[in-house]
């Protein structure tokens, strides 16, 4: 006549039966493998069938492990076996309970169905990559053709103004504003002309600009702002990579710059050989790889993404992480967000390390 076993911890789930056999399982000892009817008391009562457990292998290992219990036992078990509750079994491993069935058999007798689902030691959903395009359509005096104006009289590496008696691009900003919205019925406007005693003569900021070229770019951004045009179309693109774990995992804040790649999206999204931040953007001289949201924009939009033209390459920003729970998968996702120009300033969105100097 079988014996039971000492007061097991365990509740046998994934590959584990509870046959009694050793310490780590509930159950009556019987030699392994085998499940036999009890001639025990009805109380106390815990024994695997041996048609069980039923395991189903897809996305993830679903486990139907099914008990002769007394009916005491039983309701115990099934009150405590809730949807979402979280199990270790003897070997380590993991399950959630999907659900639990308790149905009556015999007097005080019953049978206990756990179905739970376990993503340990299973393979993982794939992981999801897209990008988005977002429009970010900055203020016209950000458009290149405007960039005269805009660094006239300012140090482009520190932003300070070169001459303070002299007109800056701030100032030439401002006013072309103010002049836009100057009544059309004044039949003189000072602030819809600047002169060259005005503007000085820079000696850097604006590149080789003059000041009759300033003077000449300065008056058609007060026509254009006078007829409405206060911004330029242009797209940035939200980059989103998702993967699973079985495991909520660490989030990171964001707010900061960060090529996506420095932030662990896998090469093989991003560009089909690695990417040579020494080539040039605009003719694909020394294997720049196939980056799209690099290279491709410096070829076919020059005047906005290539640097010899005028333009700027793109710059990423690492949006804050994204958690969610369902069922037996967590899923992390990562976004960025990048665009060119008038979107980001590296004194309030830090460089993540060895980001800094370095596009796309």
């Amino acid at each position: 006549m079988p014996t039971e076993g000492p007061d097991y911890e365990y509740l046998p789930i994934r590959y584990v039966r509870a046959e009694g056999g050793d310490t780590n399982n509930l159950g009556l000892g019987t030699s392994p493998g085998k499940a036999v009817k009890s001639t025990e008391a009805d109380t106390g009562h815990f024994e695997e069938r041996a048609d069980s457990p039923v395991i189903e292998r897809g996305e993830t290992n679903v486990f139907e492990h099914t008990y002769d219990v007394d009916w005491e036992s039983g309701i115990n078990y099934s009150q405590s076996l809730s949807r979402g509750t979280y199990m270790v079994d003897a070997e380590g491993g993991w399950a959630y309970v999907l659900f639990s069935r308790l149905q009556h058999d015999k007097p005080n007798r019953g049978i206990l169905q756990v179905t739970t689902e376990s993503g340990y030691q299973s393979d993982c959903p794939p992981e999801e990559y897209e990008v988005i395009p977002e429009e970010v359509n900055p203020p016209i005096w950000f458009h290149p053709f405007f960039k005269k104006v805009r660094l006239w009289n300012i140090d482009p590496d520190t932003g300070d103004v070169i001459d303070i008696n002299k007109l800056s691009g701030y100032q030439l900003v401002s006013q072309a504003q103010v002049a836009a919205n100057a009544s059309q019925i004044l039949s003189r406007d000072d602030n819809a002309v600047v002169t060259n005693d005005q503007l000085g003569t820079t000696p850097g900021g604006a590149g080789a600009a003059t000041p009759e070229e300033v003077r000449l770019l300065y008056g058609k951004l007060v026509t254009k702002l006078r007829r409405g045009f206060h911004e330029f179309k242009m797209s940035g693109w939200r980059v989103i990579w998702s993967r699973y774990s079985w495991m909520a995992q660490p989030m990171d804040p964001g707010s900061y710059m960060q090529r996506p790649t420095d932030g662990g999206l896998p090469y093989y999204f991003w560009s089909v050989d690695r990417w040579n931040p020494e080539s040039d953007p605009g003719t694909g001289v020394d294997n720049p790889g196939q980056n799209t949201l690099y290279l491709l924009p410096a070829l076919v939009n020059r005047k906005l993404y290539n640097e010899a033209d005028g333009g700027q390459p793109l710059k990423f920003m690492r949006l804050a992480d994204h958690q969610q729970f369902n069922r037996t998968w967590f899923k992390l996702t990562s976004s960025w967000f990048g665009a060119c120009m008038g979107t980001f300033d590296k004194d309030i969105y830090p460089y993540f390390p060895d980001s800094e100097g370095v596009e796309g």
